[in-house]
Formats: structure tokens, sequence, C-alpha cells
């Protein structure tokens, strides 16, 4: 027995220094974890390429004004009583005052001119103005600050005329003239082109007696600009402070 025992004492003597140097075996690595997937993203809204509504700009409408100031083109078909109605052009100036938002009171000169064209001689070349100064009342249904102002229109006055027929040897050059009173009515339109600017419409009725005949009904149109004349702000005297 002691002799088995020796060489098994002296075999596990030399076994265990190899048994210290053998490494260990390395532990079992965890399986790696793949990274944590970023959340899903919305997608980016586009912007709303629809245009965005524009609000309708509101009409022109006449300024608020004291004073109004006209001028522009003339009409008239003139009665001459025993004759046919003659045409005539001529042009208009004029001048308001407002005291309400309703109602104007102005005054209107108006001149009218036609240089007849005829083969009687004695008619050809006949030259007739008519000069007439107007005053009255402009009265506007909804007031005069709308871009469509409508009113109708009274005026008195007084009117001048000059008949001045073709010179014929050897009767000497003459000019009839007259004057008389006038009056007339009638209606129109202002149509605001710009807060101070308008453009006016109107017919009126214009009634004359010229050299003593019987009442004639002249028919004039007028077309004019209006301005609306800016109401000018005084500054204020400095305030003295009390002591």
């Amino acid at each position: 027995m002691r002799q088995v025992a020796i060489p098994l004492g002296l075999a596990l003597l030399l076994a265990m220094p190899a048994m210290a140097q053998t490494p260990a075996t390395e532990p079992a690595q965890e399986p790696t974890q793949a990274p944590a997937t970023a959340p899903a993203q919305a997608p980016a809204q586009t912007p709303d390429k629809t245009p965005a509504k524009i609000p309708a700009q509101a009409p022109h409408q006449a300024t608020r004004s004291r004073f109004d100031v006209s001028a522009g083109y003339t009409y008239m078909s003139y009665d001459q009583q025993d004759e046919p109605r003659l045409n005539m052009n001529g042009y208009n100036l004029g001048a308001d005052v407002n005291l309400l938002k309703w109602l104007q009171v102005g005054a209107t000169l108006s001149g009218d001119y036609n240089s007849q064209s005829s083969t009687n001689p004695g008619l050809n070349g006949t030259k007739t103005d008519i000069t007439s100064f107007m005053a009255g009342p402009r009265i506007y249904f909804r007031g005069r600050r709308h871009q469509r102002s409508y009113f109708f229109d009274g005026d008195v006055g007084v009117s001048a005329i000059g008949v001045t027929p073709p010179y014929l040897p050897p009767l000497p050059q003459t000019t009839s003239t007259g004057k008389v009173f006038s009056w007339g009515f009638g209606a129109g339109l202002d149509y605001a082109i710009s807060p101070r600017f308008a453009a006016r419409g109107q017919v009126d009725l214009l009634k004359t007696a010229f050299f003593g005949g019987p009442s004639q009904n002249n028919v004039v149109a007028w077309v004019s600009i209006v301005y609306h004349v800016p109401r000018i702000k005084l500054p204020k005297p400095p305030t003295k402070k009390k002591k």
C-alpha cells in the first residue's frame, strides 16, 4: 500500500501547480441589447398654400367738407319758340356750401354757345350765347357721403341772351340782347371717384322767356368734376399756466 500511496501523492503534488496556472474560464457574456429605436416622428406639416382672403375694400366715399367747387361741360337744348330747338354747348362753374349731410346751398355760372349753319343766308352764321347765374338748394336722398349720392335741386336766378345775325351789307352788324328772370329744377347723381373728387351728372329744366315771348322750356344737361375742399384746422393757442 505504501508503495502505491507514495507515487499517487507525488502525482498530486505535481498536478496542483499546473491546475493553478490554467486560466479561469471567461464568464458568459450577456447578450448585447439593441439600442432603443427613436420614436417615429410625426410627418412635418406642410404650410397651407391657400392664399389668405383679402378683405374687400370699402367703396370710395365723399370726404366730410364744408365747401365744394365744381367745373364741367354743359349742353343746352334751347327752345327758340317759333324756330327749331337749338343745340348749344358750353361750360359750368359751381360752388356749394354743405349745411347738413343731406343739404347743400350753392351757385352756378354757366355759358352756352352756338354758331348756326343753314342754307338760308339770313340765318347762316347766326351766333347765339346764353349766360345764366343760378342759386338754390341741392337735396340728397340718402346723404351725400355715399359712393352714389342721388339728389334733386331747384334754382332761381338771371339769364342773359345775345343773338348776332350774319353780317349782310349794307345793313349794319347788330346784336339783340335780353335779360330775364329764370328758374329751374332737376335731378342728378354724384359718383365718388376718390375721397376728394366726384363725378356729377344732372339734367335740369330751365324756364326762360326771352324778348318778351312766352315761357321757354330749355333742357340743360351737366357733366362736371366736384372737388371736396378739405377743412383747415387752425392750431389752438397755447394755454397759459396758472401760477
